[in-house]
């Protein structure tokens, strides 16, 4: 057998064994801090909230790692220390909290100084709960939800960027240091017209975590929302002004009216736990505007236990390397995609997209478990080969298609597959076997030689199962190291398989 067709059959290989890596560190500890791993964590609706946070983990399989926590600036005035009484439940169900601190005035009149020996008060409560010592920590985020005008401090950028330093300058002026507290920049994912949400960004020097606040009203309230019209569209708008911060879901919430729930729940996690630079999210389990509740004490929906068993899901506590001198330290990728760090074969897909092989499913993100069309199969192997483009017309059922001209090309080589008479059928799934079809004649295999890129039989993948986006990358890559009479490739890298 010829050098290049043992490399062909490398492509079998990939076309019937391939596995996407577990994402997960085994020790969390390691790398607490990164897109190796997502925090989970609930807002309690119980005052004696201990065993409701450790039910929800209960019930899920595995602990949560954050608890989200709502406070008052004079919540602990008048002799009953409440500061102390909510942070503590958080942390004895070995969660971390992440307080909420609203103070309901304009945002000038925090910024002049009007309310200084409250929030001195305050954050000498939250010192005094520290100083208890056993890694006590938390994450506070001053004024959230500050682009919105349903709070009083709300729609002033200008003064609320004031207003939050004023806020961090005073903590830490009683002793709340960065190994103490870290501060979040929390609005809502939408910001109310005229402004922006990069409008009311305090600065990279005082705050550590981007939060946004995700929500699907529903048809009870509203309409139903899938994850990115809620409000997970707007990461990339985060990133454009703060795209070396690590990001929070600080609120997030679905209603169960007008659509699936528990789809939008697993939708919600395997998008936290793909972006570079979410570390975690925070779900509201209240029942309020309606009824956003996935666990009532007895009943787990679905969904959330479905998002807590990915490897990704972490539990960590106390999150020791979150809360280090110095400014946070954090890496969210690297490269042209977002969402491909994670990957074995990261440098693979760049590599591709450096040469125009494979181009993103968005600007940032190459959504490497999207399936493959036929149509955009055909556009990715006419790339890879280099064939030379055909005039001719051979299918009736891709008029209008972007891709049009990469099936004529594919079919004019010989190399496409109809799925009928003048039909391609070029939004169809392409599958293992078809792909290995389209790949053979071009990779020059004997007809014997074939008819084993067919034979599927005793191996783990279903011959006619879909081909996902990071799977193509696999086979193109290794189908032009075989092509390539000498290597093109880092001879540093790993093999594939």
């Amino acid at each position: 057998m010829s050098e290049r067709r043992s490399f062909c059959l490398l492509v079998v290989v990939a076309l019937v064994s391939i596995a996407i890596p577990a994402s997960a560190t085994e020790n969390p500890e390691i790398q607490p801090l990164g897109n190796e791993i997502l925090l989970a964590g609930v807002y309690s609706d119980q005052w004696v909230a201990g065993s409701d946070l450790v039910g929800i983990g209960q019930a899920a399989g595995k602990r949560i790692s954050l608890t989200g926590t709502f406070h008052h600036l004079f919540e602990s005035e008048h002799g009953i220390d409440n500061t102390d009484h909510i942070l503590e439940q958080a942390w004895n169900a070995q969660t971390t909290p992440v307080a909420n601190l609203e103070i309901m005035v304009s945002a000038a009149e925090i910024a002049n100084g009007s309310y200084d020996a409250h929030i001195a008060q305050w954050a000498a409560r939250v010192k005094s709960w520290t100083d208890k010592g056993a890694g006590r920590s938390l994450l506070i985020a001053p004024l959230q939800e500050m682009n919105g005008n349903w709070v009083p401090y709300g729609m002033d950028p200008a003064g609320f960027k004031s207003a939050y330093r004023r806020i961090v300058d005073i903590s830490r002026g009683v002793g709340l240091d960065a190994t103490k507290v870290r501060w979040v920049f929390a609005p809502n994912a939408w910001s109310v017209e005229p402004f922006r949400t990069a409008d009311y960004y305090p600065g990279e020097d005082i705050v550590d975590f981007v939060g946004i606040s995700v929500y699907n009203f529903g048809a009870a309230v509203s309409r139903w929302t899938g994850i990115w019209d809620s409000g997970l569209a707007v990461l990339d708008e985060l990133r454009s002004f703060a795209p070396y911060k690590p990001f929070l879901i600080t609120q997030v919430g679905s209603s169960s009216a007008g659509g699936d729930r528990d789809a939008w729940l697993r939708d919600l996690f395997n998008a936290a736990a793909w972006d570079p630079n979410v570390v975690g999210l925070v779900y509201f389990n209240f029942n309020k505007e309606t009824d956003w509740k996935v666990w009532d004490g007895a009943n787990l929906a679905p969904g959330w236990r479905e998002g807590m068993s990915l490897a990704s899901a972490t539990h960590v506590w106390p999150l020791r390397r979150w809360f280090q001198p110095g400014p946070l330290a954090f890496t969210p990728y690297t490269g042209r995609f977002a969402d491909d760090d994670q990957l074995e074969v990261q440098q693979d897909v760049e590599w591709l997209a450096e040469r125009g092989i494979v181009s993103g499913c968005t600007e940032r993100h190459f959504c490497p478990n999207q399936w493959v069309s036929r149509e955009q199969a055909a556009t990715f192997l006419v790339r890879a080969l280099d064939l030379a483009p055909s005039e001719q017309d051979f299918f009736a059922d891709d008029e209008g298609s972007p891709h049009e001209p990469n099936i004529n090309t594919l079919a004019a080589a010989g190399l496409a597959q109809p799925c009928g008479t003048d039909a391609f059928c070029p939004t169809a799934l392409v599958s293992r076997q078809q792909l290995a079809a389209m790949l053979a004649p071009a990779l020059a295999l004997s007809p014997s030689q074939s008819r084993q890129f067919g034979d599927f039989t005793g191996s783990m993948a279903d011959p006619w199962g879909a081909v996902t986006r990071l799977e193509m990358v696999k086979v193109l890559r290794t189908s032009l190291r075989a092509l390539a009479p000498v290597p093109v490739w880092n001879a540093n890298l790993p093999w594939l398989f």
